[in-house]
């Protein structure tokens, strides 16, 4: 078999299981975060701690495959001050975030769109800021969102690992369709 004879191959079984899935159920599993009450665990694992909020995090855990996610903003917050407010704390350069585009009122209230190829907790840490590693990007909420009085929403779809190297090209389509207010889709 040539080299366009495997390509074909693959685009062909690429394309057979996105029809599988697209004519699957989707499920769609959600989180709801309140950011003014987030508690600080940039010291303290979050599944050590006795509160009410370990199932939750626990519940996270158990999303393993690929996932594509997505955050609703479901406050009265509005779309702009979330913008100026992440704008203002990543030029402060102390947690890394993802990038800031040319603010446009779409009226949006999908704060970000993104993708994972595996442990979908860990991805959660990142943007709620409780990674121990300061360099990780995320959007680190809990530095910048509570006077903003912040209610997200994480949707989750978790694939199958046949979707691992799918994942991106479904989180640009997603993230176009979405119009997030923070994050680039290139």
């Amino acid at each position: 078999m040539n080299h366009i004879d495997s390509l074909k191959d693959l685009l062909s079984c690429t394309a057979k299981y996105l029809e599988h899935v697209a004519s699957s159920e989707i499920l769609i599993k959600e989180f709801i975060f309140d950011c003014a009450d987030l508690a600080d665990y940039t010291l303290v694992d979050i599944l050590g701690d006795a509160s009410a909020e370990k199932n939750r995090f626990e519940e996270l855990r158990l999303i393993k495959g690929p996932t594509l996610y997505w955050i609703e903003i479901i406050s009265d917050t509005s779309s702009r001050s979330v913008y100026d407010t992440h704008k203002s704390y990543k030029e402060e350069k102390k947690r890394p975030t993802p990038a800031i585009n040319n603010y446009q009122e779409t009226g949006s209230r999908i704060l970000y769109v993104g993708k994972v190829k595996r442990s979908f907790y860990g991805r959660v840490i990142q943007h709620l800021g409780f990674h121990k590693n300061r360099e990780t990007q995320g959007l680190q909420l809990f530095h910048w969102s509570k006077p903003l009085a912040l209610k997200i929403k994480f949707r989750t779809i978790e694939f199958d690992s046949k979707m691992e190297d799918i994942i991106p090209i479904v989180e640009y389509a997603f993230a176009k369709d979405l119009k997030p207010i923070i994050g680039k889709h290139k």
